[in-house]
């Protein structure tokens, strides 16, 4: 999303949806459900609405594995 390339983006962002999914971490692929949507359709502005809480759920997760 950084360099407006919408395509990169929704690969990124739908593979660690996919991964967050079939591992059970629901937080994580919620947020990640509503930003691929936006990427989906090249709305950049839309899922950076969501990109705090990706990130904060990413590093919950990290954090939850860590331990």
């Amino acid at each position: 999303m950084d360099n407006d390339n919408a395509g990169d983006a929704f690969s990124a962002a739908h593979s660690l949806k996919g991964s967050s999914g079939m591992l059970g971490m629901t937080r994580l692929h919620r947020v990640l459900s509503n930003m691929t949507e936006c990427l989906r359709t090249g709305d950049i502005a839309g899922a950076e609405k969501f990109r705090d809480a990706a990130e904060r759920e990413y590093k919950a997760v990290v954090r939850m594995i860590g331990s």
